[in-house]
Order: structure tokens, then sequence, then C-alpha cells
């Protein structure tokens, strides 16, 4: 019994590390986001010959940033 509370603790201290890392991740292309965000509008705007194209990455874009959200309420609700 007390190997399988080591291994459950150690399990859960790699998992709690790995999302450390992937919210560290997320965190530091926030920045990368917002300027292809930005690009991406103003090539639209201006009428770009691959604006489908563009549309279509902008909306994976989108969907990278609800997970960066749902990081953020899930992070937050763990401290609370």
């Amino acid at each position: 019994m007390y190997s399988f509370y080591i291994n459950y603790t150690l399990l859960i201290q790699v998992v709690q590390k790995k999302f450390e890392d992937f919210k560290r991740d997320i965190s530091a292309s926030s920045e990368r986001y917002t300027a292809a965000n930005s690009l991406a509008r103003r090539l639209v705007a201006e009428g770009h010959s691959d604006t489908v194209l563009i549309k279509e990455k902008q909306d994976a874009m989108r969907y990278a940033a609800g997970i960066k959200q749902s990081v953020s309420k899930n992070t937050n609700k763990q401290t609370k």
C-alpha cells in the first residue's frame, strides 16, 4: 500500500509540473498571438487573396486562446 501512495504522489507531481510548463508556454505565446491576429485582421481588411485561409487560421488561433482562458479559469478556481 505504501508503494502505491509513493507512485501516486510521484504521478501527481509529474502532472502538476507538466501543467505548469503548459501554462508557461501558453503565457509566453500570448504576445505572438496578439501580433499574428492583428496582422491577420489587417490582411483580411485589405482584401488579401488568401482571405479564406487567413480566416481559417484565425479560427484555430481563437480555439487556442479559448484553451488559455480555460486554463486561467481552472487555475483561479484551484487557488481559491
